[in-house]
């Protein structure tokens, strides 16, 4: 895990997955949930590949199985979260990371997270059709722009 690239400049859809928990569809949906847990407000049931966003005036990408530096360290992103609400200043996206340290593996709490009006792009998973909605009826993602 400690071989991680950065995010290509150009995305490539890939299906849904969650790193290390690559086994099968409700591994990563397990997975998933559980990095949603430490989402800050709140999250929807987007399941979202690749978040571009800018930050200190440098545009920034953010991408599941993809390399992200905070500053201190390489990490792994395992997951990228929607805010619930989608306005409120306080429900920014949350970006859920990991990294390896003495063997052990270390999520990074809180998660990166990124202010609504700072996005600039979205690319979501394109998720099997016995996943959508599965939390409460939500909308399909490719409902969503």
């Amino acid at each position: 895990m400690t071989e991680f690239t950065n995010p290509p400049k150009t995305p490539t859809q890939r299906d849904f997955f969650v790193p290390g928990a690559e086994g099968s569809t409700a591994d990563s949906l397990d997975a998933w949930r559980a990095f949603a847990t430490e989402a800050v407000g709140g999250a929807t049931d987007r399941k979202v590949q690749r978040l571009v966003y800018r930050h200190n005036g440098e545009v920034l990408i953010s991408e599941v199985g993809y390399r992200e530096h905070d500053g201190t360290a390489p990490w792994l992103v395992t997951a990228i979260f929607e805010p619930k609400e989608p306005q409120g200043a306080n429900s920014p996206w949350s970006i859920s990371i990991v990294r390896m340290v003495n063997g052990k593996l270390v999520s990074r709490n809180p998660p990166i997270m990124v202010s609504q009006s700072d996005v600039t792009e979205v690319l979501d998973f394109p998720v099997p059709e016995a996943v959508h909605g599965e939390e409460g009826g939500d909308e399909t993602d490719s409902q969503r722009s």
